[in-house]
């Protein structure tokens, strides 16, 4: 009786992957006459290379981030270029707008002293007129008396 053939588990199959890729290996030194071994165990060459990995990636990483930096860096630099011409812009504006405000305030201090100069004319014209209205008024009862002085003296 034969076994249904089964499909080996991701586990199995990693573990044959690794079993190829990282074989133990073993290097031969010789000095002096003397030879020696040195294991690489297949534990030590996964540490090694997931240690380049590390390094790669960190690498691109820290390149990419530091291309996005300046980038980033460049686009912040002419933001703070145009506000600074639109401040700029804007003192100007202010300038102009103090300039205008003091053009009205002169104007309006000028019309405020001729209104008062206006006040003052017409408070005297007022007395004025009440002085010759009570004259007027004093004169017509003088000609009244002399009329009738005249009547009297006619009569």
């Amino acid at each position: 009786m034969q076994l249904p053939d089964r499909s080996p588990t991701w586990k199995e199959r990693a573990g044959g992957l690794m079993d190829r890729l990282f074989p133990e290996r073993q290097f031969h030194l010789r000095t002096g006459g003397k030879v020696s071994f040195a294991r690489f165990t297949q534990r030590a060459q996964i540490l090694v290379a997931c240690a380049f990995l590390l390094a790669g990636g960190w690498t691109v990483f820290v390149s990419i981030s530091y291309v996005r930096h300046d980038t980033v860096l460049a686009a912040k630099n002419d933001e703070i270029a145009e506000s600074k011409f639109a401040f700029r812009n804007l003192l100007g504006e202010v300038a102009d707008y103090q300039k205008k405000f003091i053009t009205i305030t002169g104007d309006l201090e000028d019309n405020h002293s001729l209104m008062l100069g206006l006040v003052e004319k017409n408070a005297t014209l007022q007395q004025s007129l009440t002085s010759v209205s009570k004259q007027l008024t004093l004169t017509k009862s003088e000609r009244r008396k002399v009329i009738d002085a005249r009547e009297a003296l006619k009569e």
